[in-house]
């Protein structure tokens, strides 16, 4: 049974680990596993991963019980952000009447990079002499 829940529990923290701005309106990005509550639970449970005490523990399990799985392009409103001890973005939002937390790229999409201004580099053929 031990090895069962230390399974469970390495599983929530892969997939909230692979769980960045916050606004109003949002459509969920991807199916994930989102923790019950507001973002101080997600700040809590990425706290509290590697606690032993009996108390953590029972914690960690109820809010892992209680997760939901939100589908991909079903709108959620956000309702608070914040961000983890490893200053990972958090977001709050509600989803079916649902109080939910999750990493915030689950649903809002990845801003992307601009992308690097080349630099031009010098030219390995020598110029003609100017006459």
């Amino acid at each position: 049974m031990n090895r069962a829940f230390l399974g469970l529990l390495c599983a929530a923290a892969a997939t909230l680990a692979l769980l960045p701005t916050v606004s109003r309106a949002n459509t969920v990005t991807y199916v994930y596993a989102a923790l019950p509550g507001p973002v101080d639970n997600c700040q809590w449970f990425d706290s509290h991963l590697d606690a032993r005490d009996t108390g953590s523990l029972a914690q960690l399990i109820d809010l892992l019980y209680n997760r939901a799985a939100p589908v991909a392009g079903t709108p959620v409103t956000i309702t608070q952000s914040g961000t983890s001890a490893q200053g990972t973005p958090l977001s709050a939002f509600t989803y079916n009447g649902r109080v939910l937390c999750a990493q915030s790229e689950a649903v809002l999409p990845a801003t992307p990079s601009p992308a690097p201004t080349p630099t031009p580099s010098p030219s390995a053929l020598p110029t003609a002499p100017q006459v």
